[in-house]
């Protein structure tokens, strides 16, 4: 079992899942976060230790950091912050910045772009950024009018070529009711190529889904999808809902239901699957689900009362299982990479009062391994050995097996190219044979 690793502590109550973000790319694992006026990043390789804390972005003067989104492409990492003076008048600005990843932990970052900033209400969460097949810049944000003269809110879509110049692409407006901007929450679900893009987000009054859709030239019109087990309306933010396409187009959905159970279902952009409930307990919050492209998974995190769990579709969905341990204090917002082959991240927060700690900790997808038999000075197989594996590169280790009655062990890891080496021990035995210098890599 796992222990997660702390990446940094907080004196103030982050709790919104738009405070932490976290990726896996050039061999490293991100993990970006606010803290205090800044928004700050902290990189570490498997078996190392968390980097130094570096600035992305510090709030502009007179401002406030409510929070940001962040996702990862290849090298480059794009940021959506959420900069602005707080009131339900105040005068807020949606700031956009990339930057290119290094593999030695660096960021060489654009100029800030200040993308649109009307008078809004607080959104606390409910802003989001994206990249699709074709280079296309994408954000998805509420908004609200000043004073909430009505048309209320309006929910709208933009994107860019470059991530300097920015055209609204999409705007919902309603007339009347209640509708809180700040609880319009979505997911950008761009295609696996081509520069098709689908939108879809909650309506506070309603909790069902709607979807939009961006074919490559023009935005197509609002469709309701009504949910048999609909949002409660107080959980339509902060992880109300996550998402994500796979390498056939098939969009996933995950959801808390308004009777607090986990729910789940796809869509094929024509079709929508059943609605599947992933866990049957009513203290569920906070889901969060990740694709694997190398074979085709799914996995699901959540927080179920006051401990995280997880569940993984490969042709059926296997059982809840307890990835990072049992060892929890007051967990909150879990959210994971959205897309990886090696390593699926998350980050959470815990702690019931300052300092409060980020927490990080991963799936290995296991797609090699790396093998052997612990044995005597005689070579006969030597059981129950305690088994360490190391990086080649910097001889960092990695994590710890005990091998079994006949001396076996098995590490999993996640490509075929990364150099590791084994020691093994056993207390009372001089020499323990079976380990080598070598480079070894999984197979």
């Amino acid at each position: 079992m796992r222990t997660p690793t702390t990446v940094a502590t907080n004196d103030v109550d982050v709790g919104a899942s738009s405070q932490r973000k976290t990726f896996y790319a050039l061999t490293r694992f991100w993990v970006f976060y606010r803290e205090g006026t800044s928004v700050k990043w902290r990189s570490k390789q498997e078996g190392g230790t968390w980097s130094d804390a570096q600035i992305a972005f510090t709030s502009y003067s007179g401002y406030t950091l409510f929070g940001f989104d962040a996702c990862v492409v290849d090298s480059e990492v794009m940021l959506l912050i959420h900069d602005g003076i707080s009131g339900t008048d105040g005068t807020v600005g949606l700031v956009f910045k990339k930057g290119t990843l290094a593999d030695t932990g660096n960021i060489t970052w654009s100029d800030p772009v200040e993308i649109v900033s009307p008078r809004v209400k607080y959104n606390w969460s409910c802003y989001h950024v994206a990249k699709a097949a074709d280079g296309t810049y994408w954000i998805a944000t509420p908004r609200t009018t000043p004073n909430w003269v009505s048309p209320y809110a309006y929910y709208k879509i933009y994107s860019s070529p470059d991530g300097i110049t920015w055209t609204e692409r999409y705007s919902k407006t309603r007339v009347g009711g209640v509708f809180e901007a700040r609880y319009v929450t979505s997911v950008i679900l761009p295609e696996a190529s081509g520069a098709v893009v689908y939108f879809i987000y909650i309506d506070y009054e309603e909790n069902d889904l709607y979807w939009v859709k961006w074919n490559g030239s023009s935005m197509s019109g609002e469709t309701l999808h009504s949910l048999t087990n609909k949002l409660a309306i107080d959980a339509v933010h902060d992880n109300a809902i996550s998402g994500c396409s796979d390498g056939n187009n098939l969009k996933h959905i995950v959801w808390i239901g308004a009777d607090n159970k986990l729910y789940y279902k796809n869509w094929d952009g024509t079709t929508w699957s059943s609605e599947t409930c992933l866990d049957s307990t009513v203290t569920c919050t906070y889901p969060t689900i990740g694709y694997v492209p190398a074979n085709n998974n799914l996995h699901v995190f959540w927080i179920r009362g006051a401990q995280i769990y997880h569940r993984k579709y490969t042709t059926t969905w296997e059982t809840a299982d307890q990835p990072f341990g049992t060892s929890f204090t007051n967990p909150v917002t879990i959210t994971c990479d959205i897309k990886n082959n090696v390593h699926l991240g998350a980050v959470w927060r815990e702690g019931s009062a300052s300092p409060y700690s980020i927490k990080h900790d991963r799936i290995s997808i296991v797609l090699y391994t790396i093998s052997g038999v612990t044995r005597d000075s005689a070579g006969n197989p030597l059981g129950g050995c305690t088994v360490w594996l190391f990086t080649t590169l910097g001889k960092l280790f990695v994590e710890e097996k005990t091998s079994d009655v006949n001396g076996n062990y098995s590490f999993n890891v996640g490509d075929n190219t990364t150099q590791y080496f084994i020691r093994a021990h056993k207390d009372g035995t001089p020499n323990v044979f079976g380990t080598t210098d070598r480079n070894l890599v999984g197979s």
